[in-house]
């Protein structure tokens, strides 16, 4: 894969050249988690998954927000997590660039790391939002997201989410 072209179709479909890329970024995080052996060990949420049941009529999101199952969010944890994607299906690579933060909102408490994926001729940076999904066995339903429009991949998003968000594409879809 080569991220600038990838940026470069999403310019040409109309996004901005930041939104362009935090869409490649994202796009290649999920291909790369589907694509490893900790894919059943993640949830996508937030922004991604909203812009992907809004059909994209919900705002571009610049981070990418993952929570985990029955995985650790040390520092440690997130990185062997980074190095598994960076392993995990194409050539484009990833790493943490920094130290990793603590998150703390309200009743979510959570990890951010900065990463940093290339492919050799481009590299892209983005933040990772990592926490810890609070149930021991949720219930999970696929949520188709595109990789590129290249590469279908299926992710999970957890049921809570999607039954909170289902009426509001439904709306959205009606409009």
């Amino acid at each position: 894969m080569d991220l600038a072209q990838m940026r470069q179709a999403y310019e040409q479909d109309g996004y901005t050249q930041l939104n362009a890329t935090a869409r490649v970024c994202q796009n290649v995080v999920l291909a790369k988690v589907a694509a490893s052996s900790l894919k059943k060990n993640v949830t996508v949420k937030g922004g991604i998954l909203m812009c992907s049941l809004s059909g994209d009529a919900r705002r571009a999101t610049q981070e990418i927000d993952l929570d985990f199952i029955r995985y650790s969010i040390s520092d440690e944890a997130i990185r062997l997590f980074v190095q598994k994607l960076s392993e995990a299906d194409n050539s484009i690579t990833v790493k943490v660039v920094g130290d990793i933060e603590e998150l703390s909102q309200q009743d979510y408490k959570g990890k951010r790391a900065h990463i940093e994926l290339s492919d050799g001729k481009s590299t892209f940076r983005t933040k990772l939002d990592l926490g810890v999904n609070s149930s021991l066995s949720p219930e999970q339903v696929a949520v188709v997201l595109d990789a590129f429009a290249l590469v279908p991949v299926r992710n999970q998003g957890s049921a809570a989410e999607v039954l909170l968000t289902e009426p509001v594409r439904e709306s959205l879809n009606s409009l």
